[in-house]
């Protein structure tokens, strides 16, 4: 009995002072081999905690020291868990990863029900899986979870950070197979881990990491919602935490970009402003906040935005210089801009660093996209079809390397359209719409930019092929992309450049149709327009002209001077637009017509020599299209030789309507009595004859 306390005295002291060293006179097998089995088991114990002090120091006599611990204490169970702990706790060491997982098989085989053998083996595995990236390993660990869970329920007695440590096994597991059963698992683990009162700032953490995952593979973002949530908990209990400030701007991010909703985008730039506060250098979340500045940039057609976002991606430059993404974004902003504000230098500057950046990393499909859009934006700037075809062969090479890339086809689509657009080559337009189709078969196209350059394309084609299937397609895909705005809800949310160009299909369907019903909504679209954005002076035009179309086919006065009432205010916007000033003069006519009255004869007169004088100020600028207009003008006021006169100027710069129309045309009809017209109509004949 006294050797016995006596030992327990030495081994104590040992064990407080740390004086590891005098454990030498305890390696011999003499010594140990007559302890009994409890002195044996601390004096184990004791050389387990000297290995992991060893360990700590990198001193490679670790294995020795652990083996000997072993071999004193063969039996038991406790040496072994704490071997496996001491390993365990090297997680960027993998082969101590995989040595913690072979004492721990041993441990197992002394003891099958100690829970706290499976729980550690479990966790070593998943951090070896998510080490290797291979599933093998978090299967693996599922298993010990599983085993370790059988032996905590017949015990009735189950911690919480259990739940938590299964939930990112398959959470992990999911980021592998990116199978939404394997995150939608995960949260489970983790809701039962809330249920069981963990409250851990990192817990909260990676509980909102999935949730983002599930969200976003199931397209339910009510669960990025819930993740922001988590977030915000997370910070509640510790706000120095800064993973979660950066996940929460994140998924505020996320939310924005899905909805357009500015209060996301208020709440992700808030968290943001939390995020750099705890940490200036990290090169991510400039990253990624001057991602949130360009996106709304685009969204909006934004500059200070699209401006905001190159000052973060320069305080990224700052924090990482020649950092690839950085520099990829950073031309994205650059190009964007450059185009915004036509200006050339952006350009310049945004493919230099795209070039650098190919320089550090070319086998990412983003790149490659953003190289393709710069040399899109010089070729519209330079008006130079060479550069859409350079353009084409940079989104072709981003394809080779991710061919299922639909970024990468959109970006095709849009170079064929600008060559199509520019020299009025169906056939490129239709290769165009090809590339749109081939993007949609690949999946779910969620950005509603790609169903409005969609639509475009088929107005364009309808346009010049004068095709009324494309022209009713393309309003079914801007109908489409409205509703990804939420158009349908709120239509203050919806981008002023998709409402335009949906206005002004229904106004083209209109004249197709030559039903009221398409001018009508095509005024109630433009008219929306107008009032989002009172500058948009293109859309305040075709407000005018729908109102002009309605008003032809209606015979109505009030659309007409509704109509004026428009071009009064484009024409403020910009005293030098011939095309304005032409249909404005040919609004001016057609009511003049409407209300030629005798009784109202000085009104008509009136609005005739007003006529006369928008007309010649269309023409006065370079409006070839006010010739016939004129002409018919005069021919009206019974000024034929003035009629003819315009006329003959109209043909010699090709703006005559077909010969057809103008004997058709009920404004010519005193015209067409006159021997004048009857010799300008067998010179037209002649000439078409020699042709």
């Amino acid at each position: 009995m006294k050797k016995l306390m006596s030992s327990q005295r030495v081994f104590k002291e040992i064990a407080e002072k740390q004086t590891y060293d005098r454990l030498e006179e305890y390696k011999s097998n003499e010594v140990w081999s007559a302890l009994t089995d409890a002195d044996r088991e601390a004096l184990a114990l004791l050389f387990v905690s000297k290995g992991e002090l060893e360990l700590k120091n990198g001193n490679k006599t670790v294995t020795q020291t652990f083996a000997l611990a072993s071999r004193i204490a063969p039996s038991s169970v406790k040496v072994l868990l704490r071997q496996g702990l001491a390993f365990a706790q090297q997680q960027r060491n993998i082969r101590c990863l995989l040595l913690a997982c072979k004492v721990l098989k041993l441990a197992t085989a002394l003891d099958a029900s100690c829970f706290e053998v499976w729980f550690l083996w479990a966790k070593v595995l998943v951090q070896i899986g998510n080490f290797h990236n291979e599933a093998k390993y978090l299967k693996e660990a599922d298993d010990k979870f599983s085993k370790a869970m059988d032996i905590a329920s017949k015990k009735n007695s189950v911690d919480g950070k259990f739940f938590w440590q299964w939930g990112l096994c398959w959470y992990y597991h999911g980021k592998l197979s990116g199978e939404a059963m394997d995150f939608k698992i995960a949260v489970d683990k983790y809701q039962e881990a809330s249920q069981c009162g963990v409250r851990d700032a990192c817990f909260w953490n990676d509980y909102g990491n999935a949730l983002v995952d599930l969200g976003c593979l199931l397209g339910r973002y009510e669960l990025i919602f819930s993740a922001s949530q988590m977030y915000q908990s997370a910070i509640d209990a510790d706000g120095e935490y800064f993973p979660a400030r950066l996940n929460l701007a994140c998924s505020y991010q996320e939310l924005y970009e899905v909805s357009g909703a500015e209060d996301f985008f208020r709440l992700a730039d808030e968290s943001f402003r939390g995020a750099v506060a705890l940490n200036t250098d990290d090169v991510s979340l400039w990253i990624k906040w001057g991602v949130l500045y360009l996106n709304a940039g685009k969204l909006q057609r934004d500059v200070r935005r699209v401006e905001s976002a190159i000052e973060r991606f320069q305080k990224a430059n700052d924090c990482e210089p020649r950092h690839s993404l950085v520099l990829e974004r950073w031309a994205e902003a650059e190009t964007l801009l450059g185009l915004y504000t036509d200006r050339l230098d952006l350009l310049r500057a945004a493919e230099a660093k795209i070039l650098e950046s190919c320089t550090l990393a070319s086998d990412g499909s983003h790149i490659w996209y953003v190289y393709g859009c710069c040399l899109n934006a010089l070729g519209r700037y330079f008006d130079d079809m060479d550069y859409y075809h350079h353009a084409l062969d940079r989104f072709q090479h981003g394809l080779s390397l991710h061919p299922k890339e639909v970024k990468l086809i959109h970006g095709m689509a849009l170079s064929y359209f600008a060559i199509g657009d520019s020299c009025g080559d169906v056939s490129m337009l239709e290769k165009s719409i090809g590339c749109f189709n081939d993007a949609v078969a690949l999946g779910n196209i969620n950005a509603s930019q790609f169903w409005n350059d969609w639509g475009v394309a088929l107005m364009k084609i309808a346009q010049l092929s004068d095709s009324r299937p494309s022209l009713e397609e393309a309003v079914e895909k801007f109908e489409y992309a409205i509703t990804m705005q939420g158009g349908d809800q709120d239509t203050t949310m919806l981008d002023p450049e998709l409402l335009y160009n949906y206005g002004c299909a229904l106004d083209f369907l209109g004249d197709f149709s030559d039903e009221a019903s398409y001018y009508e909504r095509s005024i109630k679209v433009l008219a929306q327009v107008v009032v989002l954005d009172p500058d948009y002076v293109h859309a305040r035009y075709n407000l005018a002209i729908a109102w002009s179309h309605l008003g032809e086919l209606t015979s109505d006065v009030d659309c007409f001077r509704k109509a004026l009432e428009q071009f009064e205010a484009v024409i403020a916007n910009d005293n030098e637009d011939e095309m304005a000033w032409n249909d404005w003069g040919l609004a001016l006519l057609n009511l003049a017509n409407l209300i030629n009255d005798p009784a109202c004869e000085q009104d008509t007169k009136t609005l005739y020599q007003q006529v006369e004088n928008t007309l010649f100020r269309a023409i006065a600028l370079g409006s070839v299209q006010a010739f016939y207009n004129m002409a018919c003008l005069y021919s009206l006021m019974g000024n034929y030789a003035g009629a003819i006169h315009h006329l003959e100027r109209a043909m010699i710069a090709g703006t005559l309507p077909p010969l057809d129309d103008m004997m058709h045309d009920e404004w010519l009809e005193g015209l067409r009595s006159t021997e004048s017209f009857h010799s300008f109509v067998n010179h037209i004949a002649s000439k078409q004859q020699e042709s």
